[in-house]
């Protein structure tokens, strides 16, 4: 099922994109004592066999985490008519075939780009109706089916220069071609699931930060004044806390700001833009837990905004990043009045990286029910 602009059937090979890809070294202390979101309320353990395996196992050797049952509340969830763009990933997009343009006529993307279609990517894209270390229902609306993305950024992935390579693998909504500015609206509201796996081979590693979403209103790779923002998941939160959760599975959500401006940033005015949760660090994106993540964005006025939302399966929404322009103490975001329509398309998840300082590594992260919409009322809602 979906909703979305016109699908056209493009393959994208575009060089690996430029800048933001690693935080400057912080100055916080070490991990969060939080653990995270709650496990979860516990599923029907009911498994089902991997169609796409992809060579992975369900050993149970090796990673630290242990296998879980965890899937939504009960409860029928409500998709709004209105909602601009939902890929719930129920189409059979398989790992080693040679195509994945399900992505394009069923889930209704405009283009993707993996390791089946270029050898640069450094990463796979599929779909699977079980992965190792976890039986239950998915959160998803009726859901059978999650979207794999598989980083091989530690194995697979090119390296310009020793100790150091990036990914340059995704789903891209938008035509690079013939799209236009707005058809990403500014003021923007994103949610899905996400399940970051820590079992048996399995055992993701994730860098302090990588580009998650990655919009543009020109092409790729954009340059300065061609997007207002860029959403990175990642082990270092960024301002104000700079906390270092070290690398492994567990992330923090954050934000870089195209002319954000925190004052009281640990170092001024490098860090001004980087914008971390400010509200609870206590509670991230942790591994083998489903958790629905929510972010809003709004560049369509004088000053811009951030904010998002963890939930984890069976536990309530929190509240982890407020970052409103001229109201947040110490923050202003002035958006230029030519820069209030929004962006044609983005990449997701496009750059995920390895080097000496940031860490990371080859990673298994799950996604299920990716909406858009131009209001929180118009997302997908989950009892």
């Amino acid at each position: 099922m979906h909703t979305s602009l016109p699908a056209l059937a493009l393959v994208f090979f575009l060089p690996a994109t430029i800048g933001c890809s690693d935080d400057s070294p912080s100055s916080g202390a070490g991990a969060s004592a939080g653990v995270g979101a709650s496990a979860g309320v516990g599923g029907d353990n009911a498994s089902s066999t991997n169609s796409s395996s992809g060579g992975m196992t369900s050993s149970g050797s090796g990673g630290s985490g242990a296998a879980t049952t965890s899937s939504g509340a009960g409860g029928t969830p409500v998709i709004p008519g209105d909602v601009l763009f939902f890929d719930d990933f129920e189409y059979v997009a398989d790992r080693f075939p040679a195509s994945g343009d399900a992505f394009v006529t069923e889930g209704g993307w405009n283009g993707f780009k993996d390791m089946r279609t270029s050898q640069n990517a450094g990463g796979y894209l599929y779909t699977v109706d079980a992965f190792p270390g976890f039986s239950g229902a998915f959160p998803g609306a009726g859901s059978s089916r999650v979207l794999a993305v598989e980083s091989r950024v530690g194995t697979e992935a090119p390296q310009p220069e020793p100790g150091w390579s990036q990914t340059d693998f995704y789903l891209q909504y938008g035509d690079e071609g013939g799209g236009a500015i707005g058809d990403v609206p500014p003021n923007l509201w994103i949610q899905f699931w996400m399940y970051q796996n820590d079992f048996g081979e399995q055992a993701s590693q994730y860098s302090r930060s990588d580009k998650w979403i990655y919009p543009t209103r020109n092409f790729f790779p954009a340059t300065e004044g061609n997007l207002d923002w860029l959403f990175l998941l990642g082990s270092a939160s960024l301002e104000p806390s700079n906390v270092e959760l070290g690398s492994g599975p567990d992330r923090f959500a954050k934000l870089i700001g195209s002319g954000a401006d925190f004052t009281a940033a640990s170092e001024y005015p490098t860090n001004a833009s980087k914008l971390g949760p400010n509200l609870d660090t206590g509670n991230f994106l942790a591994r083998n837990v489903w958790t629905l993540v929510k972010i809003h964005v709004d560049t369509s006025s004088e000053q811009g905004a951030y904010e998002v939302w963890l939930r984890a399966a069976g536990g309530q929404s929190i509240k982890v990043s407020e970052w409103l322009g001229g109201v947040t103490p110490s923050f202003s975001w002035p958006i230029p009045a030519e820069h209030r329509a929004g962006h044609k398309m983005f990449r997701i998840p496009t750059t995920m990286n390895m080097t000496n300082n940031a860490g990371g590594g080859d990673s298994w992260t799950y996604l299920d029910d990716f909406a858009l919409a131009t209001s929180e009322a118009a997302l997908p809602q989950y009892p």
